[in-house]
């Protein structure tokens, strides 16, 4: 395998991923002492279902008294107006929760309350997906890319980054979640490989407002790594460049398995002046460096990753300097444009 020191920026710019109303219970008791509209810390101990943040909007409904019913949305300081009790903080509280919690506030005003609550709609997440994904950056997930019940998990997250790279290391992901703590973030570690294979949906974590994931590249490619490229979590197509002596030269999309002659008959084919036995593979590694292998079609080859550039060379054209002339005359025309990126 050679490799030739290449500039990434080039590279990359060459290249360019229910609630279901819950009905409370009513009180046992019909008048107690009035209570504190705050949120109480036994209520915030089911981690299981989803937290309520601002902007999530709910609706009210307090039976038989319309009055003290409607839609509400959470404000910026994590409270609801509610008429007789004032403002009522029920951030963090799961939907399920706030119905007993407005229940006993009710209590010394209402006889017997019943209250019933169903969200209307949950506010859009902000995320960050950084590493080995296809489309790494912060990402602001709309209500229709929510689950109904306003979970999003990490597999989805990364499906939404467009899929991880092959490099990825799953066993080794991080969630960076800010925290009202001294260091004001918890680092989650997470082995999204070991759900992928036991299948557990229940172990898939789930990604919160404001959190950060981190997904690093792995060392090496190992058989584990490759078999990735079937998963859950990678893109159903990549993206690469085949150009020379093909039918159809340019930019293809194709599935993360095909290896170098798929993408070969993807782009149309050879043509007349193709050499069969010589297909280049050229790759730019984590380290900078642009890395070919030639290969015959028809050829096992190396599994294609997202980025890669393929050149099929004439059979009358020489040695490997002639395709990096080639590829030099393919990139020229931007490199102004590299020069104001230096």
């Amino acid at each position: 395998m050679k490799r030739i020191c290449f500039p990434t920026v080039l590279w990359s710019i060459l290249a360019s991923i229910i609630v279901m109303p819950v009905q409370a219970q009513s009180a046992e008791t019909e008048v107690v002492p009035a209570v504190q509209a705050t949120t109480p810390e036994s209520a915030k101990a089911n981690s299981r279902a989803v937290a309520l943040k601002v902007g999530d909007r709910l609706n009210i409904t307090v039976i038989d008294f319309p009055d003290l019913s409607g839609e509400h949305v959470i404000t910026a300081d994590g409270t609801i107006q509610m008429p007789l009790v004032g403002d009522v903080s029920i951030i963090g509280l799961t939907p399920s929760q706030v119905a007993p919690f407005l229940n006993e506030l009710l209590l010394p005003y209402v006889r017997r309350p019943q209250v019933v609550v169903s969200v209307m709609g949950f506010s859009p997440l902000r995320i960050s997906v950084t590493g080995a994904v296809v489309q790494p950056g912060p990402r602001l997930l709309s209500t229709d890319q929510i689950d109904a019940d306003g979970k999003v998990t990490l597999s989805e997250t990364l499906v939404m980054a467009g899929g991880i790279t092959p490099e990825a290391d799953l066993r080794n992901i991080t969630i960076r979640r800010p925290t009202n703590t001294v260091l004001g973030q918890e680092n989650i570690s997470v082995n999204l490989w070991e759900v992928i294979q036991s299948g557990e949906l229940s172990a898939d974590p789930e990604v919160l407002d404001g959190d950060e994931v981190i997904v690093p590249q792995s060392e090496s490619t190992t058989v584990d790594q490759r078999m990735l490229l079937a998963s859950t979590v990678a893109p159903e197509q990549i993206i690469i460049h085949v150009a020379g002596e093909v039918s159809r030269p340019g930019q293809i999309n194709i599935t993360p398995s095909a290896d170098v002659s798929a993408a070969v008959a993807a782009a149309g084919g050879l043509t007349v002046d193709a050499d069969a036995d010589e297909v280049a593979l050229f790759r730019m590694e984590p380290n900078g460096q642009l890395a070919q292998q030639d290969f015959a079609f028809g050829e096992a080859s190396t599994t294609l990753m997202h980025g890669d550039l393929i050149v099929v060379k004439a059979s009358n054209r020489g040695g490997v300097g002639d395709t990096f002339d080639f590829i030099g005359r393919l990139l020229n025309p931007l490199g102004a444009l590299f020069r104001i990126l230096d």
